[in-house]
């Protein structure tokens, strides 16, 4: 299988778990002071969540690449080898440090952007 990718980043090793969540939110319209008219949903929101391990010679060198990516504030190509590419930010990445060497294991929250090129309200 290929690799996950994210801008100029490949997984040297796809993530033990990938998660995708698609929610929307109820878009009213105030009528008067008390009363909202539903008006439908908002465009989906799609998050895509995950874990995994780096581990060996390179452990730490590939964890610090993701948090370079993490740092920057735009967005870019998501590509699961599977579920295809989405357009999206980068919006947490957590480490866990264990008392083993050459070993990180780390979590990370994407946010699609939408078609229209913004972030799904919610």
């Amino acid at each position: 299988m290929d690799k996950l990718k994210f801008k100029n980043f490949v997984w040297p090793r796809n993530p033990e778990h990938y998660k995708v969540h698609y929610d929307h939110e109820l878009v009213y319209e105030e009528v008067t002071v008390d009363v909202l008219e539903l008006k439908g949903l908002s465009e989906v929101r799609r998050t895509v969540t995950g874990s995994g391990v780096f581990s060996g010679d390179t452990a730490y060198s590939d964890f610090k690449k993701l948090e370079t990516l993490c740092s920057q504030k735009d967005a870019g190509s998501l590509i699961h080898p599977v579920w295809g590419t989405i357009n999206a930010f980068f919006m947490e990445l957590d480490m866990t440090q264990e008392p083993r060497e050459n070993y990180v294991a780390y979590s990370f929250k994407f946010l699609e952007l939408t078609a229209s090129g913004a972030v799904a309200k919610g």
